[in-house]
């Protein structure tokens, strides 16, 4: 398998952020973490400004007893400001650097999974809801983006930490240990809410997919909500339900991140206490030497509340790359899927192919997955074939397999049995995607995009030619190129907008599913009586799924489905 750029993909390429698994939470993982995440140079600033900070602080703990001494404390003075300037300098260029090594990680990473996704079969785009698309990737990287200062800040604190226990080590072996046992013992605590978060957390992701899942519900079906009551009520209280659930969880979430900073504080002041009232209690420092060390570990403080704030900002990392990387793995594993197990070939570069001499289907069938217990919706055999210069009709009611029978003709799902042929030769699977390349296609649930992607420039003149023929040229900007509102037009005007297009991406066979179904009797006649002849006589091949018996006339040939199974009718 390559990849778009026609590389062999590596499941954990780049050093970006989100080529990462965030799981364990204890400090060395951590640290790990940021070091495979964290680009080299982000690194050794975050490692200087932790020196300089350090070395501020025993700057400041050495004053008093220069003061004491009568020594000048010039040089000292000196010293702490040059610690100081490299400490706002690095701490600067940490953000600066790091943050902008997230976001370029959060580039290629979204550009890398937008290219596998585009490189999936329909078959299995249909099996990745559009909730778990946006809430698995699109939210995941707004969360990145927000815990990533945070995270970075601690990092260079993490340095600083380290360098003042070191310093303190040096003070007192004594105070090290037990500054060490008393963080050791708030640990327990912390390890056990870190427990809870991430249960929470993936309950709260649940609740908000659901809840996504219930407004885009709402917002698709607004019409059918405006005219039933009944309806309208029922989805309402289930959209109240799951709000209160996400509510509720997101509640626990600021409850279990409350109870970690209250945990970090308290860890603070009881440092401070073993220093002023365990040591001495001891015997094991002298009293003159406590105001230095409570000094050490009141530095201590600013770094280690700093991680400890940090803490539940990795967790939510962790859980959001998480989500990232578990949709790349969704997509990895149905690239990697054949219906019949076997992997699906890289797809080649668009290239141009042999002059269409005609498509031809024999015996291609299509089972659609179903869930166990279902009955299994099988498509098929289909015959069918087409050739330039032919109109071919395919007729059939609601629920015959039309639709499956269009996207097998089309290539957009791959035959489970019989053969694909193109000139008399058979597809391969590899050569699906130049395949495709051949239709235009206006399906009844067609979409249009706010730009004529596709269409080369030479061809806008044709694009515009074809605007003005439908009669919305005028609904549209003149500079087509730079875009344009699609959802200002009516339906019917929406499909005039992806018939024109369709003809300006000059494709040699052209698919129109229903087409005229939206239109007025004006323009139904001129489509069957006027576009379609007119496009025969260019040489195209047009496939037309229709119902309008009055126009049967102007097929070559007509197939109907009926039961799943494709039957030619009538051949000229």
């Amino acid at each position: 398998m390559t990849a778009s750029d026609g590389t062999a993909p590596r499941r954990r390429s780049g050093r970006g952020l989100l080529s990462l698994r965030l799981r364990l939470p204890n400090a060395a993982a951590l640290i790990r973490t940021l070091r495979a995440a964290t680009p080299g140079y982000v690194i050794a600033a975050a490692a200087i400004g932790g020196v300089c900070g350090a070395g501020a602080m025993v700057v400041l703990t050495l004053a008093p007893q220069r003061i004491s001494e009568g020594t000048s404390l010039f040089p000292l003075a000196l010293l702490f400001l040059v610690f100081l300037f490299g400490y706002r300098m690095t701490d600067r260029a940490v953000m600066e650097m790091g943050l902008t090594a997230v976001q370029a990680a959060l580039h290629r990473t979204r550009n890398r999974i937008a290219g596998k996704v585009a490189r999936l079969d329909l078959r299995d785009m249909e099996t990745l809801s559009r909730e778990e698309q946006i809430g698995a990737v699109a939210q995941a990287y707004a969360t990145i983006s927000d815990v990533a200062m945070p995270v970075l800040g601690a990092a260079q604190s993490a340095v600083m930490m380290v360098l003042v226990l070191a310093y303190l080590a040096w003070l007192s072996p004594a105070a090290l240990v037990l500054s060490l046992m008393v963080a050791a013992l708030s640990a327990r605590s912390y390890m056990a809410e870190h427990r809870a978060l991430g249960d929470a957390m993936g309950k709260t992701g649940a609740a908000e997919m659901a809840l996504r899942g219930k407004l885009g519900e709402m917002l698709d079906g607004f019409k059918e909500l405006r005219l039933d009551q009944i309806k309208r009520r029922q989805i309402l209280a289930e959209l109240r339900a799951d709000s209160m659930i996400s509510a509720k969880q997101r509640s626990r979430v600021a409850g279990i991140f409350t109870e970690m900073l209250v945990v970090g504080k308290s860890t603070e002041y009881l440092l401070a206490a073993s220093v002023v009232f365990a040591l001495p209690a001891l015997g094991i420092t002298e009293a003159a030497d406590i105001p230095t060390m409570l000094s050490a570990v009141l530095f201590l403080m600013g770094p280690l509340g700093n991680v400890v704030a940090s803490l539940p900002q990795v967790t939510t990392l962790r859980f959001a790359v998480n989500s990232v990387q578990a949709f790349e793995d969704q997509v990895d594993t149905l690239m990697a899927r054949h219906p019949n197990g076997q992997p699906v070939p890289a797809a080649r570069p668009v290239v141009s192919m042999p002059r269409l001499q005609g498509i031809e289907l024999q015996g291609v069938t299509y089972a659609h997955t179903v869930r166990e217990g279902q009955p299994r919706f099988e498509v098929g055999p289909l015959d069918f074939r087409i050739e330039p210069g032919e109109i071919v009709f395919v007729t059939g009611s609601n629920g015959a397999g039309k639709t499956t029978g269009l996207r097998l003709i089309t290539g957009l799902y791959p035959p489970q049995s019989g053969h694909l042929l193109l000139n008399g030769s058979p597809v391969m699977p590899a050569d699906l995607e130049a395949y495709r390349h051949l239709f235009g296609t206006v399906f009844a649930d067609f979409h249009t995009f706010r730009k004529p992607y596709g269409i080369a420039p030479d061809r806008l003149p044709v694009l515009h030619q074809a605007l003005r023929r439908m009669q919305i040229d005028r609904k549209l900007p003149a500079n087509m190129a730079a875009g344009y509102d699609p959802t200002a037009l009516s339906t019917g005007q929406r499909k005039r907008l992806a018939l024109a297009l369709t003809i300006a991406e000059d494709r040699p066979i052209l698919v129109f599913d229903e087409w005229a179904a939206d239109q007025d009797p004006e323009f139904r006649r001129s489509f069957y009586r006027e576009v379609l002849p007119d496009l025969r006589q260019a040489g195209k091949a047009i496939i037309a799924v229709s119902h309008d018996d009055r126009y049967f006339d102007l097929a070559d040939r007509r197939y109907h489905m009926a039961d799943r199974r494709m039957t030619l009718v009538s051949d000229s």
